[in-house]
């Protein structure tokens, strides 16, 4: 696979399969028309193989979306549902294959193994910058001291957001050398060069974490989903004690994770399996993410710093939708006390018993609807409204939160919009 590629090793097998069903059936003695048959079904099935490949197949988010796939079909829309997503890049790693589509024209999205995992849409900008800027800003720290890493390279936006807060001795870990590629070649613009200005490092996440003899202050894990087989390991109870051990006195952890598509309960296990590793846990609400801030000392926010950001983050703030700098804090979800009294049926998360990896797919075709965004943001006494803790900013009754899934393509920073587009962009 990894010298052939995913297309070349699918006909290499198909091969040999005919081969092998074709030498057992001679070996058995089968008649000549059974024999036939199967050189007959062999030419099929190469031959169909060999023509020509439709890309855009492999973006369909078929196993994530059925319906809306099947629903297509069955409304003979399929070729209409297709459109507007152009394959821009298509390669095979030793890790995953990774491709770039543009959609409509407007911005580049990042499909790993054909599931999108970073993109320039405004929604994605806003999580993959401000998973990377809020650790450094809730840090007390000076962040030209700072020592930082990220897990997961992805766009390359996180990185650059790391950086523009003022870290200079950071490290991305990256498990897919084409994601790398990709991030440098397509996503410049977003992530300002980040992918080659600073160190990236291509390996597994959770092995450097687990034999690195480095201390952080700042360590930021952003996988993929939990649903993705091999992912659930970096949401286990071993794998937050293991980043726990790596963090310096009052380092900041930041942890990402989805509520789209997806169960409040399992939402509250992950969070308690968090919580059993780190002192404080503070969490924030973005329109599909979660993002949690975890320390093992007390980790009390210098809100001051989101009035007076770096110029850096001030304008990356800006561009993806933030007039102000303390808007930011309008998505704040729970307090470290919050976080403590929560309640779950779950059991920690644990590498013996990985209760997400086999709970997440379940919940996998399933859009969260509004009633499970409300009771995440109300249910918990002391939840966003009631939070104990006095912001520098006056807080709704709770951020506007669309389904992530009905979002509107065409969102994204007017800085990043393609110059070819031929339509407006609202």
């Amino acid at each position: 696979y990894r010298t052939l590629g995913s297309r070349a090793s699918l006909i290499l097998f198909a091969a040999l399969m005919v081969v092998s069903h074709f030498v057992v059936a001679h070996i058995q003695g089968s008649s000549r028309r059974k024999v036939l048959s199967l050189v007959a079904l062999g030419v099929v099935v190469i031959g169909g193989m060999l023509g020509s490949w439709d890309l855009s197949n492999f973006h369909l988010r078929l196993a994530q979306r059925p319906q809306d796939v099947l629903g297509a079909v069955r409304a003979g829309r399929f070729e209409e549902f297709k459109q507007g997503a152009e394959v821009v890049a298509f390669e095979d790693g030793p890790a995953a294959t990774v491709s770039v589509v543009e959609v409509e024209g407007l911005y580049p999205s990042m499909y790993i193994n054909g599931k999108p995992d970073a993109s320039e849409n405004l929604f994605d900008m806003k999580t993959q910058f401000l998973v990377g800027a809020l650790p450094v800003l809730f840090h007390g720290g000076d962040p030209a001291e700072m020592k930082a890493l990220v897990i997961g390279l992805g766009s390359g936006v996180t990185t650059n957001a790391v950086d523009s807060a003022g870290v200079t001795d950071l490290t991305t870990v990256e498990i897919s050398p084409k994601v790398v590629e990709m991030a440098d070649r397509y996503f410049q613009k977003s992530n300002e060069g980040a992918v080659t200005r600073t160190r990236v490092v291509v390996d597994d996440g959770r092995d450097f974490v687990a034999n690195t003899e480095e201390r952080y202050d700042v360590l930021i894990s952003e996988p993929s989903n939990p649903w993705i087989s091999g992912v659930s390991n970096l949401f286990t109870d071993e794998y937050f004690a293991m980043a726990a051990d790596r963090m310096n006195p009052g380092g900041v952890f930041c942890q990402w994770m989805h509520y789209y598509s997806t169960n409040v309960e399992l939402v509250y296990g992950v969070t308690a399996t968090l919580r059993r590793n780190f002192r404080d846990v503070h969490v924030f609400l973005l329109a599909g993410d979660l993002v949690f801030l975890a320390s093992n000392e007390p980790l009390t926010p210098r809100w001051e710093r989101f009035a007076d950001p770096p110029e850096r983050v001030r304008r990356m703030l800006a561009t993806v939708g933030f007039a102000e700098p303390t808007e930011v804090l309008r998505h704040y979800l729970w307090s470290p006390d919050v976080v403590t009294g929560l309640r779950t049926s779950y059991p920690p998360n644990t590498d013996d018993r990985p209760w997400l990896e086999f709970d997440a797919p379940r919940f996998m075709i399933n859009s969260t609807t509004t009633g499970e965004v409300d009771r995440i943001v109300r249910e918990v006494p002391g939840g966003l409204a009631r939070s104990p803790l006095a912001l520098p900013v006056p807080l709704t009754d709770g951020p506007v939160l669309p389904d992530p899934f009905a979002l509107d393509v065409r969102g994204v920073p007017s800085s990043y919009r393609r110059a070819s587009a031929g339509h407006e962009v609202h």
